[in-house]
């Protein structure tokens, strides 16, 4: 199992992510999107993650679309058949 030393700071970011869309869009605006939305908003972070002219705007990026896809799994959880992995 990898340490939180392992991640060099990764979990932390993306959980300052996840702050700042919550203060964004508010705690309730989660809660009204299907699935489709979510892959939708993800395809929308992935594209500008690939047409980033820098790598820290590239990183930035799939800071974002980490952060994303942590929102649509506390929202839906996690799969039954993941929980025991």
């Amino acid at each position: 199992m990898r340490t939180s030393n392992f991640f060099g700071g990764v979990e932390q970011a993306i959980a300052k992510e996840r702050q700042r869309q919550d203060l964004k869009w508010g705690l309730e605006h989660d809660s009204q999107h299907r699935l489709g939305d979510w892959l939708s908003i993800l395809h929308t972070e992935i594209d500008e993650a690939y047409y980033a002219s820098t790598k820290a705007q590239c990183l930035t990026e799939i800071i974002h679309v980490a952060a994303v896809a942590m929102a649509c799994l506390e929202h839906f959880g996690i799969p039954k058949e993941l929980k025991d992995v």
